[in-house]
């Protein structure tokens, strides 16, 4: 089974996924200021799922 940071990894391709992510980071700090610094790896496979053209599940 492929590794949480494989999966979507089409997602690298067409995007710079490093920046993304620090833009959430920094979003992320401006809605909730106690939040933890950046995503945790649960946020960062969800945006790399919908960057791949996925939804989540309902």
């Amino acid at each position: 089974m492929a590794s949480k940071e494989d999966l979507f990894a089409e997602a690298a391709q067409n995007w710079d996924l490093e920046r993304l992510y620090e833009a959430f980071a920094q979003a992320k700090r401006q809605i909730s200021p106690r939040s933890r610094r950046g995503l945790t790896d649960t946020e960062k496979l969800y945006l790399r799922g919908l960057l791949s053209g996925c939804s989540p599940p309902k």
